[in-house]
């Protein structure tokens, strides 16, 4: 499904390129086989990235910047339901959902090209201002369909979310949450059993400084760098 909508949005020798290297890649020949989950967070996101590019500029600027009409709605409902179906798939797609809202609300780099001037004493803090006040904007004029794209997602993520309120307290629960907050792996149905994540992060906070947090932020993002980068081996290479 994916080769065929990437051949449709650039070309057969990219399409390619792509099934060739997805299907040679280790940690994808590894998961799959094993959590079926896995690859369908590759299948959803990856058709809501695409689909976010078939429209394609529209000759109106005002039609461009916001969105509107028929077309915007019917893109957010679709957009809605894929995420919906991440959401579903794995608690990750919380965070998809997250990210894809502000990617839709960062304004074109052609509008904010000119806002910024260098040479100014400041510049820099006009352009952050701008950009926030066109962020605003582009929100206020694509309410309908952000409010179409959320109501759809809740609507196809409602059996999940129900379930998650009546058993745990939390529509968008994530049993992983009780991870965040020790500092070594434990099984995570054990923690969530034995005490709750608000009081996970509480009892965390007590024992934990600024500094203790900070330092365990670096060394993940550095260890998790090191799990991207092997991640793009080829199969048989771990």
């Amino acid at each position: 499904v994916l080769t065929w909508r990437v051949a449709r949005r650039f070309s057969t020798l990219t399409a390619a390129v792509f099934a060739i290297l997805l299907v040679t890649n280790f940690a994808f020949c590894h998961v799959s086989s094993m959590v079926a989950c896995e690859v369908l967070m590759i299948l959803f996101p990856t058709l809501v990235w695409l689909h976010s590019f078939d429209e394609g500029p529209s000759e109106k600027p005002s039609d461009s910047e916001s969105r509107s009409g028929r077309k915007a709605i019917g893109h957010f409902l679709w957009a809605g339901t894929l995420l919906g179906l991440v959401q579903l798939t794995k608690g990750t797609g919380l965070v998809l959902l997250l990210g894809y809202l502000l990617w839709q609300l960062w304004p074109p780099r052609p509008h904010i090209s000119h806002s910024v001037d260098t040479d100014a004493p400041n510049g820099a803090t006009r352009g952050l201002s701008q950009l926030a006040r066109t962020g605003f904007a582009r929100a206020w004029r694509m309410r309908v369909p952000f409010l179409c794209l959320l109501a759809t997602w809740i609507i196809v993520t409602s059996p999940l979310l129900v379930r998650n309120a009546r058993r745990y307290g939390n529509p968008v629960f994530n049993v992983n949450s009780a991870l965040l907050f020790v500092d070594q792996y434990q099984d995570p149905v054990d923690l969530c059993n034995s005490r709750s994540t608000g009081q996970a992060l509480s009892d965390y906070l007590k024992t934990h400084s600024l500094a203790d947090i900070a330092e365990r932020e670096t060394a993940g993002i550095v260890w998790q760098a090191f799990v991207i980068v092997r991640s793009l081996g080829p199969t048989p290479l771990d």
